[in-house]
């Protein structure tokens, strides 16, 4: 048995720590479909602990904890010291949790070099200007098989041209009062007020304290001002390999000997391409394959089987979600591009959409989250005759279109479109 498939079968529970909310909420949901139990996400730094300490208390097991170097920002003030400071904290009392770092700071940065002196390894760099460079699925093999220290040794190196600690001694853990609820017994119903929280010093370190409102002042005001640096651009989730089949992209795909119509659904980034592809499904016949690499339909009230491997045999239409895969794009008989007002402007998108019509593939350009506010038109903003443009849903937002879906006109005629034959 592969470890991979070793790795699926034990849940872990993870606590993913960034300012940026969509960025967690997005690796939630990938982290979920991929076996991992995300138990909270946190925003700001000064509640970890106390969120920490509260799962502990109520006898919940962490196993990890994902955090993003930007999570300490406080207006100008990156505040790195100090994040060391806390998250030394956290290792002195749950040294058991395995905390992956995900980091904007270069090698040769002090921070690092702290980090690896605390026994946290598992340390993944940034490379600034270079989208997807952390890989999603080494984060979550990180979880169950933590980095070696041989492979971080290198952190210790310091650049001493980066301004640091006055005394080169390491970070001080601080004293922070955190306030844990009592569970109260199940057959009671008593109300519980603040005075009623048992209180918590951890660890005493008298030498380094932090008030308790001063926490509050940088509570107050890191949730105004924190600086959103980890986006999902920088995550590479597209898999190279299933954690659970063990298949790659090619084996997934039909060949073209398949008696069956590939259309991808493409896009670069979050842009609505399973809001899309879940809605798009309504249309569409019931003999049509679904490949949904990352399980994230299982939700949809859908009539299709979706497949996240290989099936015995594909419907006459096979569609697909992807960020821009070559092979699937040089595969596909239809694509759907899919623009957000937003983000049509991009880079990526221009050169990935260029690429796809000098391939001679039928491209269907798709406005998604479309607002009528706008001063310009969707065909103005995709440079190309737009085949749909789906209006902007507030249920989008508060995902409440996966117990139940929406009609969507633009998509239904879009779906009768797809039956015809493509004329080229």
């Amino acid at each position: 048995m592969d470890d991979s498939r070793d790795m699926t079968e034990v849940k872990k529970n993870i606590i993913i720590a960034s300012p940026n909310v969509d960025f967690a909420n997005s690796l939630k949901r990938f982290f979920e479909a991929n076996g991992l139990n995300v138990v909270e996400t946190v925003v700001i730094l000064e509640d970890l602990i106390e969120f920490v300490e509260k799962l502990n208390h109520q006898k919940i097991p962490i196993d990890g904890i994902l955090l993003t170097s930007d999570i300490a920002k406080k207006g100008g003030d990156k505040r790195l010291e100090y994040l060391s400071d806390y998250l030394l904290n956290i290792r002195t009392r749950f040294s058991h949790i395995n905390i992956t770092f995900l980091s904007n700071e270069p090698e040769g940065h002090p921070l690092l070099a702290e980090l690896v002196s605390m026994g946290v390894y598992n340390i993944i760099l940034k490379k600034e200007g270079v989208e997807g460079s952390i890989d999603a699925y080494g984060i979550i093999s990180g979880f169950y098989k933590p980095a070696p220290f041989s492979s971080v040794a290198h952190f210790r190196n310091i650049d001493p041209s980066i301004p640091w600690r006055k005394i080169q001694q390491g970070g001080a853990p601080l004293t922070i009062n955190v306030k844990v609820v009592n569970e109260p017994n199940k057959n009671e119903t008593p109300k519980q007020t603040k005075d009623d929280w048992p209180e918590k010093d951890f660890p005493l370190f008298p030498e380094s304290s932090v008030e308790t409102a001063e926490i509050n002042e940088m509570r107050t005001e890191s949730q105004v001002t924190a600086n959103e640096e980890f986006r999902m651009d920088d995550i590479n989730i597209s898999p190279k390999e299933q954690t659970c089949l063990n298949e790659g992209v090619s084996s997934l795909l039909p060949s073209i000997y398949d008696n069956t119509r590939l259309i991808s659904i493409i896009s670069p980034t979050s842009s609505g391409k399973t809001f899309l592809l879940g809605h798009l499904l309504n249309y569409l016949p019931v003999d049509t394959t679904v490949l949904d690499r990352s399980r994230e339909l299982n939700n949809f009230p859908i009539k299709q089987k979706c497949y996240s491997h290989r099936p015995e045999r594909f419907g006459e239409i096979t569609v697909i979600e992807s960020r821009g895969e070559r092979e699937i794009i040089e595969r596909s008989e239809v694509i759907i591009f899919v623009h957000t007002p937003h983000s049509y402007h991009r880079e990526k998108y221009i050169s990935l959409m260029n690429e796809i019509l000098k391939s001679g593939i039928f491209v269907l350009p798709i406005m998604n989250m479309w607002s009528e506010d706008l001063p310009i038109s969707a065909h103005d903003l995709v440079g190309k005759n737009v085949m749909a443009i789906v209006p902007y849903f507030p249920e989008w937002i508060a995902k409440t279109w996966a117990g139940k879906l929406l009609h969507i006109t633009q998509l239904e005629q879009l779906a009768s479109y797809l039956g015809k034959p493509i004329q080229r």
